[in-house]
């Protein structure tokens, strides 16, 4: 088939963020199953990063918006008005895009990753099939941000919160039925979707996190039985839900580590993190900030733990699945480990949300044997590899396409 992929970014070998990540993978997917891919974007500065380093730069249409002062006024009205939209001039352009047009005209099928992106399913008329992937479902996030406010008793955050969350709340449901059908990447997302959109079509499947041809030197060989114990926090640290992870378990967590293991070490992973952090982990504690590392092979190799400490956002956290293929032992919050369920529908690593209780787990899993985490890996591994993914996408296809009146 001949399929128009709208999408946020621009994927390319090395993309430092997990959403990014996966979508590459799906792409690959596609490709290897035959398909014609040409992927459309917003131009920015990061998406013109992503052509010059994409495998295959001629597939990809990037789209600048409408700069006129006029188109300006209104992004900046509309940052607050619906702030969790594409600016209003981002989304004119790649509605008149001539380009976008003819491509979508010539497609078999199209779809769209990300929310965001729903709007320009509405281009492609029937008979071509539409899919909206649902990288997550944007209104528990809101809400997990608004019960955060009211926690810290902050009015005027609180206030901005409830405003984000209706909004979400009145404009979801549109995007979720502007495709013929949506794709969640978890069953919990999937609950999330036809809560707030009765009437869609929602099909599961999980997300490609797992190739062995990109791992030829597993992790689990080079790790060694003497190591140190070293915990680590990979995340994307221009997110905000990363970061109040990150200070959370630098106050409430760490301390009770370190103080319990004075040898042990932590090591925050990601790009864009805040000079806040840089600080904290300024206090002779055992805290490193890296920044971005372009090799996660290396990080999780000398790793004795991974821990993710997250208490808002949404989605399934490609991070802790990452964690768990690479055979580390995984100590998780409630929200860390969102759709993430073995066969049984247990949660197969531990999972606190009180720092006392989530200490605790790290102090245990940084005291376990190299080969702890193997068994769960070989799991994470058939569940979330490449080739499973691609013939579940085989079985998908061919209920891709629009929905037919009863």
């Amino acid at each position: 088939m001949r399929i128009v992929s709208f999408s946020l970014v621009v994927p390319y070998p090395g993309i430092p963020h997990a959403g990014g990540e996966y979508y590459r993978r799906h792409l690959r997917a596609l490709g290897a199953l035959g398909h014609d891919v040409t992927v459309v974007a917003p131009d920015s500065a990061l998406n013109r990063i992503g052509l010059a380093r994409r495998e295959d730069p001629a597939r990809v249409i990037l789209v600048g918006g409408d700069l006129s002062p006029g188109m300006r006024a209104v992004d900046r009205v509309a940052a607050l008005v619906a702030p969790h939209w594409l600016p209003p001039s981002s989304r004119r352009g790649l509605r008149r895009s001539d380009e976008v047009g003819d491509a979508v005209q010539d497609a078999d099928f199209v779809e769209a990753h990300w929310e965001e992106m729903a709007f320009l399913l509405r281009r492609a008329d029937a008979p071509r099939g539409t899919a909206l992937f649902a990288h997550d479902v944007p209104l528990q996030r809101e809400l997990r941000w608004l019960r955060a406010a009211w926690a810290q008793r902050a009015a005027k955050k609180v206030v901005w919160r409830v405003w984000r969350a209706l909004i979400v709340a009145l404009t979801q449901p549109a995007s979720f039925r502007s495709a013929d059908v949506v794709i969640a990447l978890s069953d919990k997302d999937a609950r999330q979707v036809r809560r707030a959109a009765p009437r869609s079509r929602v099909r599961v499947i999980d997300p490609p996190l797992w190739d062995p041809a990109e791992h030829r030197d597993p992790v689990l060989e080079g790790r060694e039985a003497s190591r140190a114990a070293h915990a680590v926090f990979v995340a994307a640290f221009d997110r905000r839900e990363n970061v109040e992870a990150a200070e959370w378990l630098l106050d409430e967590v760490w301390p009770t580590v370190h103080a319990a293991l004075p040898e042990a070490t932590l090591s925050l992973v990601g790009a864009h993190p805040p000079e806040s952090l840089s600080r904290r982990a300024a206090d002779g504690t055992g805290v490193t900030v890296t920044g971005y590392v372009p090799d996660l092979d290396t990080v999780y190799r000398t790793a004795t733990a991974a821990v993710v400490p997250l208490h808002s956002g949404a989605g399934v956290k490609f991070k802790t699945i990452d964690a768990l293929l690479r055979g580390l032992p995984v100590v998780a919050t409630t929200v860390g480990a969102e759709g993430i369920t073995a066969d049984d529908g247990r949660i197969p690593f531990p999972v606190a949300d009180e720092p006392q209780a989530f200490a605790a787990a790290v102090i245990l899993a940084l005291a376990t044997a190299p080969t702890a985490g193997l068994e769960t890996a070989e799991w994470a591994r058939a569940r979330y590899s490449t080739e499973r993914y691609t013939r579940r996408l085989v079985e998908l296809i061919p209920e891709l396409g629009p929905r037919t009146a009863p």
